[in-house]
């Protein structure tokens, strides 16, 4: 288990209702009725919808373990996206450590990872030790952005068995709180991810893996979180770098 697989990793997991005619999502939730999975979805879709842009401070926090040792990952760096009509086009810049333990050795690697999407495209660049290491080119996938839109819900009712959780409150801050476990269980996947979706702007706060066991084996979550703020339009445009190839993964 090398430092080239867990940046492969890292990058993959970067990133992941009904309104009766007549009646918005505020008319459906009233003080002293309990919210019902089918008002958080309509009320998440319409509050995300009321922010054009977000900038916020992202962590991640991973861990693997196989027979051949383990890999922790901790990441840092800023999400943000910008919404124009019905292109969201976003940016993801993190800087990684990946620690891996293998045969009674550890060992210690710094990436930086840049992800944009211009709201067509999504392109991804790893750094490591000051080299490029992977370039790639994809079609941009609305569930890689931090909003709970309709493409999020979508995906979970696709996916998932649904439940809702009692409310919570992180860092002062009220969420809604929906478990997610799989139909289909992956061998070596998540058991099921806690989703907590910031009632405020309809984005998901912080999404947590946990194994079979109960143990959070992933973390992703934003901090620090700034609505409708200018970001300079230049932040969602990729310009390739001298001498690099990115790789077209578009037809793929």
């Amino acid at each position: 288990m090398n430092a080239r697989l867990a940046f492969v990793v890292l990058t993959a997991f970067v990133f992941f209702g009904h309104v009766e005619p007549g009646a918005s999502g505020e008319d459906l939730l009233q003080p002293s009725v309990p919210a019902s999975l089918e008002t958080v979805e309509a009320l998440c879709i319409q509050r995300c919808r009321g922010h054009d842009t977000l900038t916020a401070r992202m962590r991640l926090h991973k861990e693997m373990n196989s027979p051949q040792g383990e890999v922790t990952i901790e990441a840092i760096g800023e999400y943000q996206h910008q919404r124009k009509g019905e292109k969201l086009m976003f940016r993801v810049e993190l800087k990684n450590t990946v620690v891996t333990r293998s045969g009674g050795r550890e060992s210690k690697v710094e990436q930086t990872v840049v992800t944009i999407s211009d709201g067509q495209f999504s392109y991804n660049l790893a750094e490591m030790g000051g080299q490029v290491i992977n370039a790639t080119k994809t079609l941009s996938q609305p569930a890689q952005t931090m909003l709970a839109d309709e493409n999020f819900f979508k995906t979970l009712r696709t996916h998932y068995e649904l439940r809702l959780l009692p409310e919570e409150k992180i860092d002062g801050q009220e969420v809604w709180v929906i478990e997610a476990r799989p139909r289909r269980p992956a061998p070596g996947g998540p058991a099921k991810t806690v989703h907590y979706l910031l009632k405020e702007g309809g984005i998901r706060l912080r999404s947590t893996d946990h194994d079979a066991s109960g143990r959070r084996i992933q973390l992703t979550g934003l901090s620090e979180i700034k609505f409708d703020e200018q970001i300079d339009p230049r932040r969602f445009i990729f310009t390739v770098p001298k001498d690099i190839k990115v790789m077209d993964l578009t037809g793929s």
